[in-house]
């Protein structure tokens, strides 16, 4: 999963696609250190034709030829098992595929549900890597977006005695991966004279309905959290709504700023704005502490 510096600089890179996405990652979590994890990626009806229209620019000869296959399926939606099963590597030590469905969520676009599961929460990581698994590479790299692996801002945890410790990736590291790759947007190359922001807020009217969520379910209650969002068994680490959020003021504001001098950013900065930015969620705290009922 990605930290929220590491979302901030997706975003302002016009989060890959020209295309809207809905995905979240569930982690539900048992007492005893194991648990699954419930992966849903749901496609706007665009996303179809965009990998049609593809195929047809491409040309070529022959039944298939020139088509753009997203896990050997023109279709995003489909799920390639092989592609899924490898996939769980990318959460960490042990984890594994257990089953997948394919359906419609409540805005009626086409997607998957992929289960996985572990028996040693120490050993699951969530970071970038996981967030884009292959589907969502193939997609990227499909509209001519490189998708390179990435290293740190992982977020880890330990568990042992009924008391779960979430290392966000949040703080000074975080930070200073942000600021060494240029801010918001990294190395994306702008018009001239054009500022990150104005290019977001254009960007925010093709992406009207994408959402990325990353969600902690407690199994069986929790007795105390200094997590900063818990409703129920449920601690959120990020909602963002991001077409609301790329046409947030405050938020283009801080954009612009930190392009022009990302050495100027602050973690007290950025811990300041994401709770005024109203359509995003997100746990700023470095370590976040839980403890089962």
């Amino acid at each position: 999963m990605k930290t929220v510096f590491r979302f901030l600089t997706l975003a302002a890179c016009s989060v890959l696609f020209t295309s809207c996405i809905q995905h979240s990652t569930v982690l539900r979590l048992e007492k005893d250190g194991s648990g699954e994890i419930f992966v849903r990626n749901y496609f706007s009806p665009s996303i179809a034709a965009m990998a049609g229209g593809l195929g047809g620019a491409l040309g070529g000869e022959g039944e298939g030829a020139g088509e753009v296959t997203i896990n050997g399926s023109a279709d995003p939606a489909k799920v390639d098992v092989d592609q899924a099963k490898a996939d769980a590597a990318n959460y960490g030590e042990g984890v594994r595929y257990v089953r997948h469905e394919e359906g419609k969520n409540k805005e009626q676009w086409d997607g998957h549900l992929i289960v996985y599961e572990f028996d040693d929460i120490n050993k699951v990581v969530l970071d970038a890597n996981s967030a884009m698994g292959g589907k969502m590479k193939e997609m990227a790299e499909a509209q001519g977006q490189a998708v390179e692996e990435q290293e740190g801002g992982k977020m880890t945890f330990a568990h042992a005695d009924g008391v779960l410790k979430i290392k966000t990736g949040m703080g000074e590291d975080a930070l200073k991966q942000f600021q060494e790759g240029g801010g918001p947007g990294g190395d994306q190359q702008l018009p001239d004279g054009m500022k990150p922001s104005a290019m977001m807020g254009m960007m925010s009217g093709m992406l009207q309905g994408m959402r990325m969520g990353y969600f902690i379910r407690i199994n069986g209650g929790i007795a105390e959290s200094n997590a900063s969002h818990v409703n129920g068994e449920y601690i959120t680490l990020m909602d963002v709504e991001v077409s609301k959020m790329l046409a947030d003021p405050e938020f283009l504001a801080f954009v612009d700023k930190s392009a022009e001098d990302p050495e100027s950013v602050t973690e007290e900065e950025v811990k300041a704005l994401l709770p005024q930015v109203e359509a995003m969620k997100a746990e700023i705290k470095e370590e976040v502490t839980v403890k089962f009922k």
